[in-house]
């Protein structure tokens, strides 16, 4: 973040500071006559990786980190290949996976 936008949003909470901090920045006029509010940006704001839960026979047993453009396919390969998992899922048979986007995946298993 640029040191000019911070100022800006510091100064309706603490006026003083940012307008000291300001001036020794090399501005001549006050914060508030020549700085404009920050535009919004949502590039900035969106995570690339998110974490799920992963639950076996619907009981939570980890949590995994995924990014954000994963497919189905994807998840589940990463879940079927986790350390803390592969105990949970071996000599079993895997009857469904149910994945919510996002959020969570359960595999049910027999």
């Amino acid at each position: 973040m640029n040191l000019y936008k911070m100022i800006t949003l510091l100064a309706p909470f603490a006026p003083y500071i940012a307008e000291e901090i300001w001036e020794e920045m090399g501005n001549k006029k006050s914060i508030f006559e020549t700085s404009h509010w920050p535009e919004y940006d949502p590039d900035i704001i969106q995570e690339l990786e998110i974490e799920i839960a992963i639950q076996i026979n619907g009981k939570t047993r980890n949590t995994i980190l995924i990014t954000v453009n994963d497919s189905e396919y994807e998840v589940i390969r990463k879940v079927k290949t986790s350390e803390q998992i592969k105990s949970y899922l071996d000599g079993k048979t895997i009857i469904k996976v149910f994945y919510i986007p996002q959020k969570v995946i359960n595999f049910i298993v027999k």
